[in-house]
């Protein structure tokens, strides 16, 4: 399937940035404790075989299974502060003078299996379990006083000269960070030093991940990042050191092999490279309710999920949907897109904005971007076209070319929709301009756009139009029906005018909208798609489809580069995939349920660029 870019404009405070933004922004998605009714604070996050999402919350365990959260409080109420999950599923917690395991009973609720018990009663005090690891179902839980061993029911204790600081996994050894020692790892019962450098005898280990080979990467609090090879430690140099030295690194984890995610206490999430570049980072203007990160999983499906010290939030790193905020200090909506001389271009409720594109990627999305108003475009505008090589844009003040940022009048007269080119040659002489008041004309000579003549004899405004392959003009008006017009020669007057509804074919009179769509005139309608019969002068369903649409209100049509039609019924987005195309079956349907309810009603639009850019406009 396509790469989708989802054009979602924003309302978002203003935050500062240590670097451009990219074009687009994976779905954030918050949770408040109202909504999972449970603690502000949530310190880890973990996911079971099942798909079930496990955080460590102040008020208990909390899980999510997609649709319902649950809390399940521990026998002396304290905070979870670190989940681990072992090959039997077994959900082990450790919180304030607590471990233990969750594991559902035969009914599949959950039920609470302390291993206090197993603790000689004068160890029981073993205060907050920070961090909880396992290898070979071997459970691993970590105080600043102990590390507790966990196998077949009995419970080894390993005290440090001074503080265990940090306990984690890479690759499949265990590593333990002992204050004023260094750094250990796990082996037959022996803790083996691994590095003894001041660096990490001082500073505070947040994360340990595999880098390559036998080299480590290590997370500090407060110093950055390092790299471990052959026992000897150095500096591992990112393009965001500044901001790992003052926002703090209070958690990293390998995301695949080439991508680490680090939790920051101030800055949000960072994604970086292997060469330590910023790949994409995730705050409170990137739309994080809160910017510090306690817990970060990569989930079965490659999406992120944040424990945060304020909620939860869920990062679809994974989906091809995309938002593009323009403008993240207003509330608007995106009507229209163009990209053209590597700029890309979105009209909205409150002008028309732009943005200068790099070459990184065929994915624009991953594109840096730098939005700013396009001049003299203040107010709604409605339509963008690519005409003779340059861009129309649509305005309710009229119709503008654009160049670069700055737009200029071809008329001044209110109310402009679109625009259709009535010759199928390059460059197009003559365009044809749908208004609030009928219809217009735009002339091309020299390489420049001049005001034509207004059409006499037809005053309907008209914000759906098609030239049709016989030069007559489609038109359609979505509470009186479809219009076909013949112009005089000249294209100075209408000659006839022809007003079709339901007498003649259509479902309805209302709700009928006209598009070209596989070199046809077709009209979307309130049951479907239909095509209008010369012969007959008859609409009937259009063939094409078959019964795909019937019962079907469909409100916008869209072909792409590569013959697939896109679709909006009702809200809902939806393409006809041609792709794989065999004659028992032309064309697969498919939707796209996240975008449900997001696109613009009355207003759809989407722009299919290419075969990895798709522009859907929202609100």
């Amino acid at each position: 399937m396509k790469k989708i870019l989802l054009v979602l404009s924003l309302f978002l405070p203003a935050f500062s940035a240590i670097a451009q933004d990219l074009l687009g922004i994976p779905q954030v998605v918050n949770y408040n404790n109202e909504q999972y009714n449970g603690g502000v604070q949530n310190w880890d996050v973990q996911q079971d075989k099942n798909g079930i999402l496990y955080f460590g919350n102040n008020e208990g365990l909390l899980t999510f299974n997609g649709r319902y959260w649950s809390i399940y409080r521990l026998p002396n109420f304290t905070s979870v502060r670190s989940i681990a999950i072992d090959s039997k599923n077994r959900i082990f917690i450790g919180a304030q003078d607590e471990i233990g395991y969750f594991f559902p009973d035969n009914k599949g609720v959950l039920k609470y299996n302390s291993l206090v018990k197993l603790l000689p009663e004068n160890l029981r005090k073993i205060a907050d379990i920070w961090d909880i690891s396992i290898v070979n179902d071997e459970v691993f839980f970590r105080s600043v006083n102990a590390i507790l061993q966990y196998k077949d029911g009995i419970i080894k204790i390993y005290k440090p000269a001074d503080t265990w600081s940090y306990l984690g996994k890479a690759g499949n050894k265990i590593y333990a960070q002992a204050k004023n020692a260094g750094l250990f790892f796990y082996d037959k019962e022996i803790w083996k030093p691994v590095c003894s450098h001041p660096v990490l005898k001082e500073s505070s280990i947040t994360s340990i991940s595999a880098y390559n080979g036998d080299t480590l990467l290590v997370s500090t609090l407060k110093k950055g990042f390092f790299l471990i090879c052959n026992n000897q430690l150095v500096p591992f140099k990112t393009k965001l050191d500044d901001v790992f030295f003052n926002d703090r690194v209070f958690f990293a984890s390998q995301m695949n092999k080439n991508l680490y995610a680090v939790g920051t206490t101030s800055g949000g999430v960072y994604l970086i490279n292997k060469q330590g570049e910023l790949v994409q980072r995730y705050n409170y203007r990137e739309g994080l309710q809160n910017n510090n990160v306690r817990g970060i999983l990569l989930d079965s499906d490659k999406n992120m999920w944040l424990a945060l010290d304020d909620g939860i939030a869920y990062v679809a790193i994974n989906s091809a949907i995309k938002n593009i905020s323009p403008d993240r200090n207003k509330q608007i909506t995106s009507y229209a897109f163009r990209k053209i001389n590597q700029r890309i271009y979105i009209g909205t409720s409150n002008g028309l904005y732009t943005s200068k594109l790099d070459n990184r990627s065929a994915d624009l999305s991953l594109s840096t971007a730098g939005f700013g108003e396009v001049i003299n475009t203040k107010g709604q505008v409605w339509g963008l076209d690519e005409i003779n090589n340059q861009l129309l844009m649509a305005h309710e003040d009229g119709a503008f070319t654009v160049n670069a940022d700055v737009a200029k009048p071809v008329y001044a007269l209110p109310g402009t929709w679109m625009f259709q080119p009535l010759q199928n040659v390059y460059p197009a002489k003559n365009v044809l301009v749908g208004t609030y008041s009928g219809l217009q004309t735009i002339n091309f000579a020299n390489g420049v756009f001049t005001n034509g003549d207004k059409i006499q004899g037809i005053s309907e405004t008209l914000r759906f139009i098609v030239v049709g392959n016989d030069d007559k003009i489609w038109a359609s008006h979505p509470y009186h029906g479809v219009y076909k017009i013949e112009l005089s020669a000249d294209r100075k007057k209408v000659i006839k005018t022809t007003l079709f509804s339901d007498k003649d074919g259509l479902p309805s009179k209302l709700y009928n909208y006209v598009y070209r769509i596989k070199n046809r005139v077709v009209i979307a309608t309130v049951n479907g798609i239909y095509e209008y019969d010369e012969k007959q002068n008859h609409f009937y369903k259009f063939k094409l489809f078959g019964n795909a649409f019937n019962n079907i209100s469909i409100q916008y049509l869209k072909e792409d580069n590569d013959g697939n039609v896109w679709f909006v019924s009702n809200k809902k987005v939806g393409v006809a995939d041609f792709s794989k195309s065999t004659a028992n079956r032309p064309f697969t349907m498919i939707y796209l349920p996240e975008l449900d309810g997001k696109v613009v009603g009355g207003f759809e639009s989407i722009y299919t660029l290419d075969n990895e850019n798709i522009f859907i406009g929202a609100n």
